[in-house]
């Protein structure tokens, strides 16, 4: 194996292990986004409740001028209105798509008006009850690179489903 893949291997076994620790709905969803900032420039975790998708916390989105953590948690998007959370919402399969009209409110939300949208993004699903109720955002800008091998995110977004499961169960019996 080659020490990137071995590296890769490591941060993937720490970060489902912090999972089986976490707690907490809160502690569950920063560790994905720490999971995620690692890999890319730029990530943002969107709550998803009635047809909405609600802007939670970010890490690197205010780069160049982007939406912070307070712009972010006033952005409220029909989930409809955007295709690429519409697609992972009724496939719960993770996308990984160029920006098109249909996803011209997001980047722009997500980057100061005007700017260049991101060469291509990365949107999972975060399952809980059976249903999602979040869905990570990444991308690459202001860099304008194809995204990698998410392999180890996906195994790291479902962790995140079971991890709030159980925190959900551990709460009920308390």
């Amino acid at each position: 194996r080659d020490t990137a893949t071995v590296d890769e291997l490591r941060r993937l076994r720490a970060a489902t292990h912090d999972l089986s620790e976490a707690s907490a709905r809160g502690e569950v969803l920063s560790r994905v986004i720490e999971f995620a900032g690692e890999s890319f420039a730029r990530v943002a975790m969107f709550m998803v409740r009635d047809g909405q998708a609600v802007g939670m916390a970010e890490s690197g989105t205010n780069i160049g001028g982007g939406a912070d953590s307070a712009t972010l948690s006033e952005i409220s998007l029909q989930i409809a209105d955007c295709a690429w959370f519409e697609s992972v919402l009724e496939g719960r399969v993770a996308v990984r798509a160029t920006p098109s009209e249909a996803d011209r409110e997001v980047c722009d939300r997500l980057a100061t008006p005007g700017r260049e949208r991101p060469l291509e993004v990365y949107v999972g699903p975060i399952e809980s009850s059976g249903q999602v109720v979040a869905l990570l955002y990444a991308d690459h800008l202001p860099e304008q690179r194809a995204i990698g091998d998410t392999s180890a995110l996906e195994v790291v977004l479902s962790h995140a489903g079971l991890a709030l499961d159980r925190a959900v169960l551990e709460r009920a019996l308390h």
